[in-house]
């Protein structure tokens, strides 16, 4: 297949970042904005939850940057189990109070006065002076809620608010035994009123259930979040905003409707083929966008089917059948007696798919989430690959 050859356009790229969107990166989600201000105005904790990859930490990053609040960031992504959970939090702690204290040796009595589970003793580096928080129980549960009932007195001593933002917080909930974790945090969000916390995941599923299940310590403690796409408007005034800075005129109607189609809007799908077609050497056409599009999607290749090997032949079947437009009444006799697979099996499929964040549900009807893993469905049916 014949390749785009690229210009870089450095000026323009950075609008399309495929990491955390800043500046003039950051794309509308206005009402999200200030729903997550009012929060953090009046220490209402939140969860923010969307699929992966849609925005999330950009829009937290954003609105507590905004903000002016000492805060820091927590991600659980690596924690492979409950004591490197444990970790991740006291150092997320530790570089907090670090922050905020302006006499190491003034705060670190107070501190002790505060611990039993945890040591907090005086270090001397490239930064200047620190205090570090020393483990000296086993007990994990015990030694987070030490560790933040000392910040909560740090805080309330120096009138001061804080925000903590943990990211893929799911992780938690299930590498964590039993819910000694989530009591801990839980005890001390609802009595703080100098902690803002905001949480966050990729696995909608497992952080739904963390925060919905009124057996689960989080249960009714913070208000959600749920980012949907961006709308084709807003999108479309974003897009046009940069192309007239580029070409000095609007991108074509056509144009915009294939880059909405290809990515189904989704945020870093947007990114990926913008980036590349802000890259190109002249004002885009339709026929160029489907072979930026096309050229991604094999450039990716060895990526798609490496995720799609990992489905069994039902779930396979099943999200081909749906990238393919067949989304509608799959357990019904129809499409039963075509596909001739047992119903069980069906709605096993599906559930699997969906749970995972393979596909989704709107109006009745069932999607491919991942606008990759659809278009490859799509392009390697057309061409036998």
């Amino acid at each position: 297949m014949r390749k785009i050859s690229f210009k870089c356009r450095e000026n323009f790229v950075h609008y399309f970042p495929l990491g955390l969107a800043k500046a003039e990166a950051f794309c509308n989600r206005i009402i999200e904005q200030e729903i997550l201000h009012g929060n953090i105005k009046t220490t209402t904790h939140t969860v923010l939850i969307s699929p992966r990859r849609y925005g999330k930490s950009s829009l937290a990053i954003k609105v507590i940057e905004d903000s002016t609040l000492v805060y820091e960031v927590i991600d659980l992504f690596v924690a492979k189990n409950a004591k490197a959970i444990e970790k991740h939090i006291i150092d997320g702690i530790q570089h907090l109070i670090n922050k905020i204290i302006t006499g190491p040796e003034q705060a670190i009595k107070s501190l002790r006065a505060t611990l039993k589970h945890l040591n907090a003793k005086l270090t001397v580096g490239t930064s200047g002076v620190n205090i570090e928080l020393v483990l000296s129980s086993v007990d994990s549960a015990a030694n987070i809620l030490e560790a933040l009932q000392a910040l909560d007195a740090l805080l309330l001593r120096k009138k001061q608010k804080a925000i903590i933002f943990i990211d893929e917080f799911q992780q938690l909930g299930a590498l964590s035994k039993g819910l000694g974790l989530e009591g801990a945090i839980r005890h001390v969000a609802q009595e703080t009123r100098n902690i803002v916390f905001i949480f966050s995941g990729s696995n909608r599923h497992l952080l739904t259930h963390m925060f919905n299940d009124r057996n689960r310590p989080f249960y009714k403690l913070c208000r959600e979040i749920r980012l949907d796409r961006i709308s084709e408007q807003d999108y479309s005034n974003y897009l046009n905003y940069i192309a007239q800075k580029t070409w000095g005129e609007n991108l074509s109607d056509e144009v915009q409707f294939a880059i909405f189609a290809y990515t189904d809007r989704h945020p870093y799908y947007m990114n990926v083929l913008c980036m590349r077609i802000w890259m190109y050497a002249k004002k885009p056409t339709p026929e160029n966008v489907k072979q930026l599009w096309q050229d991604y999607i094999f450039e990716e290749r060895s990526k798609t089917i490496n995720e799609l090997s990992k489905l069994t032949a039902n779930q396979y079947f099943m999200l081909n059948k749906i990238a393919h437009g067949d989304n509608k009444q799959l357990t019904g006799h129809i499409f039963l007696s075509a596909a001739r697979i047992p119903s069980s099996s069906v709605v096993q499929a599906l559930d699997y798919l969906r749970k995972s964040d393979y596909i989704y549900m709107k109006e009745d009807e069932y999607y491919v989430l991942d606008p990759l893993l659809k278009g490859s469905l799509l392009l390697f049916a057309e061409t036998n690959c």
